[in-house]
């Protein structure tokens, strides 16, 4: 191995100018999909998954035809009793056609399942049953009162840590009319003394909106008509702290109408009903905007850049590499398949899929890399305060992973760069940086100058920690919520509720998935949360000594936050292991 060179240190200028314009040529960018998005063109042999990621997926696909095959499931809503769902058996694929044929192992298995709908709640809460166990629907098992509880944890710590604001004028939106009658309707006795007005003056009320999804139109799935709404829900943090957030209020929709009233916790199953189509239009954000949006192809955007300016002899190839690993691979197969006209979201969603690839296009077009650090990000939407919000365990778990990583980066970068003065005179560096935000490059918002150690350890720990820790946060939760598919569903199938629904199980049970799109759902789920390779910190050796001490030094702060989240993990409703260090991959390898 060569120890790493910056470009003006070089002795062989000419050579590497002619390898990065090689690089260069191999990586060509592709606006084509999602629209206006930077994507790699072409997969080169290097971007191919090895033999440990093969056999990762092959192990996942096995473990979900296993499940399917004989798994008594569901009954038919249309029988006296409820009777197993028939299956189909398809065959074991080897590893290399379970890499190819990924994201189209859950679409046989649903293909091969009657699409008749479930008999019970309890059947979907069975259906995980032998695949891998869910702590939400254990909890639920164990605490149905705590369902309302669970709830709102889910918005603190589920699969999207963004789903909130905190309402900070004291005033409620002028289209979502809470009164006071409904704040009581919802708290009931269990907080005398509390009232709308002064949660609201105190700062403890909570804002869900799905504005995003206004006026989206909904397609069918063979033939099944799908429903969503721009739902907005309020939450409180309730004086007693008996629950880390409890939901208030619900509307389906953007304006308040006979189609869209407002529901509380005393409304029964037509409460529940709206707690569907906020949990769904959560989802199809999360999916969109944090997952694919601003996780996946944000790092896509990164990796090209590096590996079209910096030389493989680049101090930051050797930090970048790790964490870009298998990126480009996952991006592509997802791009041509998961997202892809018919794929799998397209199944699954309400929205046609191309107004969910236009909302992930969007998502991309409209970050502000000046504050996509996590601290800045919970700053804009109210949820830094622990005062107003003792509980938030992304809050409380991600920021330190930021600052370990931060620290690292620039320990890492003072072995090479002498000054700030050589960090803007790398050619490399600044070309990389400017194609980052370029119309012919990365088309990235806000990427800063960079003419300082401090502001170049700043953008590279943005680019690792968007492609490890934030990933981690937005993608390892999806199993544990929505394999349980009444907790956030991908698509509805009936209306949102009015004051005309019947206050009724079967209501519910009318607007869940059928058995067909259960299966499609859960199975995609577990395949993105089930694969984990090579942990923060788990680098190969690096050729340069001097880079030992730093490393060891970030290691033993991941070591110290993995104990400091595990203390915290005792205090939580629900398990939020997400960002343990030891379970966060160092790139996005799903």
């Amino acid at each position: 191995m060569t120890v790493p060179t910056l470009p003006q240190d070089d002795e062989f200028p000419r050579i590497r100018a002619e390898l990065v314009a090689f690089h260069r040529g191999e990586r060509e960018y592709d606006y084509s999909s999602p629209v206006g998005t930077a994507c790699l063109k072409e997969l080169r042999l290097a971007d191919k998954p090895g033999p440990d990621y093969l056999l990762r997926i092959g192990d996942s696909n096995a473990a979900v035809s296993r499940h399917h095959v004989g798994q008594r499931v569901m009954g038919y809503r249309d029988a006296s009793e409820p009777r197993p769902l028939r299956v189909g058996l398809y065959a074991a694929m080897t590893a290399l056609d379970a890499a190819r044929d990924f994201w189209d192992a859950t679409t046989r298995a649903a293909a091969a399942t009657e699409p008749d709908a479930a008999a019970s709640l309890l059947s979907y809460a069975d259906f995980p049953d032998g695949l891998e166990a869910i702590p939400l629907v254990q909890h639920l098992r164990a605490r149905p009162e705590q369902r309302d509880a669970l709830f709102g944890w889910q918005r603190l710590g589920g699969p999207n840590p963004f789903a909130l604001e905190r309402l900070r004028d004291d005033r409620l939106p002028d289209h979502f009319p809470v009164r006071e009658e409904h704040f009581r309707r919802a708290l009931g006795d269990a907080n005398p003394g509390d009232s709308l007005a002064r949660a609201l003056g105190e700062g403890r009320l909570f804002l869900s909106d799905c504005k995003a999804l206004d006026g989206v139109a909904t397609t069918q799935n063979n033939g099944r008509q799908k429903y969503t709404a721009a739902a907005m829900g309020l939450f409180v943090r309730p004086l007693d702290r008996s629950a880390a957030l409890l939901p208030v209020a619900i509307q389906c929709a953007q304006a308040p109408s006979a189609a869209a009233p407002i529901f509380t916790p005393a409304d029964g199953w037509r409460w529940r009903l709206a707690q569907l189509f906020l949990s769904l239009g959560e989802g199809s954000l999360h999916e969109a905007v944090e997952h694919l949006g601003r996780t996946h192809l944000v790092v896509e955007a990164f990796a090209l850049a590096a590996g079209r300016n910096l030389a493989p002899a680049h101090p930051l190839t050797a930090l970048l590499d790790p964490h870009f690993e298998h990126t480009h691979f996952i991006n592509h197969t997802a791009r041509n398949s998961l997202i892809a006209d018919g794929g799998t979201l397209d199944q699954l969603m309400p929205q046609p899929i191309a107004a969910t690839r236009a909302l992930v296009a969007e998502a991309v077009a409209t970050l502000d890399l000046g504050a996509a650090d996590p601290r800045s990000r919970l700053r804009a939407l109210g949820l830094d305060d622990a005062d107003a919000l003792p509980q938030c365990p992304y809050r409380d778990d991600a920021p330190p992973h930021w600052d370990a990583l931060l620290r690292w980066v620039g320990d890492y970068l003072r072995v090479y760069y002498r000054d700030d003065a050589a960090v803007a005179a790398d050619r490399e560096v600044q070309g990389f940086v400017a194609e980052l935000g370029a119309r012919d490059g990365g088309r990235l918002r806000g990427v800063p100058a960079v003419r300082s150690v401090d502001a170049l350890a700043a953008l590279v720990t943005l680019a690792i920690f968007t492609g490890s820790v934030q990933h981690a946060a937005v993608n390892f939760p999806q199993y544990p919520f929505m394999g349980y598919v009444p907790g956030i569903p991908a698509g509805l199938y009936a209306p949102p509720p009015t004051l005309d629904t019947p206050d009724a199980e079967a209501a519910l049970l009318a607007a869940l998935p059928p058995a067909d799109v259960t299966v499609l759902q859960v199975y995609t789920v577990f395949q993105l949360s089930a694969i984990r390779l090579k942990p923060l910190g788990g680098y190969a050796p690096f050729a340069d000594p001097r880079v030992a001490a730093p490393l060891a030094g970030y290691r033993a702060r991941l070591a110290a936050l993995e104990d400091d989240i595990q203390r915290r993990e005792a205090g939580r409703p629900l398990s939020y292991p997400y960002l343990l260090p030891s379970l966060v991959p160092a790139s996005i390898i799903i």
